[in-house]
């Protein structure tokens, strides 16, 4: 008997050891750089990967990060969701997961507003960071994205809510059940698949061979429908919108108005291939926009025919993003 309590403390003390290494190094490689915010600012950019490129993001970039693109798309592009489950992708519009992984908040001291985006933020970690920023500092405006697929079902599962509980108090969640649920699976990643993915990806990541992504501009026709069709399937492929995720929206809109935050709508450029494709598609981000009478600014054509501001079919590369951020600066 003596022995069995013997080896099951050892394997116990063992299987701590194991979950504190691996909670730290996810911590250090998914969680905080999502967590950073600056809170001195008056403006806050809520958005999606689609936000990421706008500004300078040097002072963030990883470790062995290439010039070519450092904003490293991180949306879907990290885990695709499959019957089985989360999966990660090893496909070349993955680009360099190493770098996907990180979502980047980044400072934009020349048009004056904090880019708070994170690859895969849905309007539920939004409100969640909106609730945050009400609470520690004095915000008083929030561009925020009203980008289509925003209200789709895929971003139900496609989000970062397992990241953005950071944000959140027990007076945010239904129960104490529930707050502890979610920081369960924060603290124990040797129960939570995608924290093994996330450090698997890592380490794979940096035994291959370092690639340079051909350009948008230089992608053949052919190749550019297919991920384009690709990419509209993953968004667009559902009848209906998410009830779920517009209600966290209405919730932001309500927010915004009870503490006399102007809240703006922002629509990211597209590419002509994907513009072609998504014409007429809608699950009314824009429409619930209007009827509660807010702007939105509609870059969706900004950029239709300068297809070298693009990454990819739908989101802008560095010199994209800092030419968008340049007018968005100059927006009243």
């Amino acid at each position: 008997m003596k022995r069995f309590i013997y080896n099951s403390t050892g394997f116990t003390f063992c299987l701590l050891l194991i979950n504190i290494a691996l909670f730290l190094a996810v911590y250090h490689l998914y969680f905080k750089p999502y967590e950073h915010v600056d809170l001195s600012y008056k403006t806050y950019l809520l958005s999606d990967s689609h936000g990421l490129p706008l500004g300078n993001n040097d002072h963030v970039r990883p470790p062995d990060s290439t010039k070519h693109e450092r904003t490293r798309i991180a949306d879907s592009e990290l885990f695709q969701i499959s019957a089985q489950g989360l999966t990660p992708t090893t496909n070349n519009e993955s680009l360099d997961m190493s770098l996907a992984i990180n979502s980047f908040q980044i400072k934009n001291k020349k048009s004056g507003f904090f880019n708070f985006s994170s690859g895969s933020d849905s309007y539920v970690d939004m409100l969640r960071k909106l609730r945050y920023l009400i609470a520690k500092t004095d915000v008083e405006r929030i561009i925020i994205t009203a980008d289509e697929h925003q209200l789709s079902p895929y971003r139900e599962y496609s989000n970062n809510q397992d990241r953005s509980v950071h944000f959140t108090t027990l007076n945010d969640f239904p129960s104490l059940f529930a707050f502890l649920k979610i920081h369960f699976k924060r603290y124990i990643p040797l129960l939570n698949p995608k924290s093994r993915d996330i450090v698997r990806t890592y380490i794979e990541s940096k035994s291959e061979e370092k690639r340079v992504p051909l350009p948008w501009y230089k992608v053949p026709v052919k190749e550019k429908d297919r991920r384009s069709k690709r990419r509209y399937w993953s968004q667009f492929r559902f009848k209906k919108s998410s009830e779920h995720l517009a209600d966290h929206l209405k919730e932001i809109i309500a927010l915004c108005k009870k503490h006399g935050i102007e809240l703006v709508g922002i629509q990211y450029p597209l590419s002509d291939s994907y513009l072609k494709l998504i014409s007429g598609k809608t699950f009314g981000t824009g429409t619930l926009f209007r009827q509660h009478h807010l702007r939105i600014y509609d870059f969706k054509e900004l950029y239709r025919d300068n297809d070298k501001l693009f990454l990819n079919t739908d989101h802008l590369n560095e010199m994209g993003g800092n030419a968008l951020s340049a007018l968005l600066a100059s927006k009243p």
